[in-house]
């Protein structure tokens, strides 16, 4: 029997963007996948890169990793002034059974005059999927 998924509506904001998450299932392979909102409050351009940028890690203490897969992680990246994407994120890795929480973390924003809180850009308290 398949999990269903989480929908919400978690958010972070850093800078000019805002992130937000708005759903979290389990695949079939078990991993996860994320379905992630992006809004550009800036009239320049910004750059929100993928790999190398983001982490995500549950409350078990179990780091998640993007897919390289493009026919399951769909991530556009490039934000023009004042607009926004949305993208899938599918993770390698399988969260354990007792897991309930995640964090998502984007370590930079690109683009000229953009600002990243120290932290990076950041949301907390996403449910998972059980």
């Amino acid at each position: 029997m398949a999990t269903p998924p989480v929908q919400g509506g978690w958010s972070g904001e850093g800078g000019d963007l805002t992130l937000m998450v708005t759903e979290v299932a389990k695949t079939p392979e078990g991993t996860l996948r994320l379905n992630v909102r992006v809004v550009n409050g800036s009239a320049r351009e910004r750059g929100l890169p993928l790999f190398g940028n983001f982490t995500a890690g549950d409350d078990q203490g179990q780091v998640y990793t993007p897919s390289d897969d493009t026919s399951y992680t769909r991530w556009p990246g490039s934000l023009p002034p004042h607009g926004s994407f949305t993208g899938v994120i599918q993770t390698r890795e399988r969260p354990q059974p007792q897991a309930r929480y995640l964090k998502v973390t984007f370590a930079k924003v690109l683009g000229d005059g953009a600002t990243t809180p120290p932290d990076g850009l950041t949301i907390t308290g996403i449910s998972l999927p059980t």
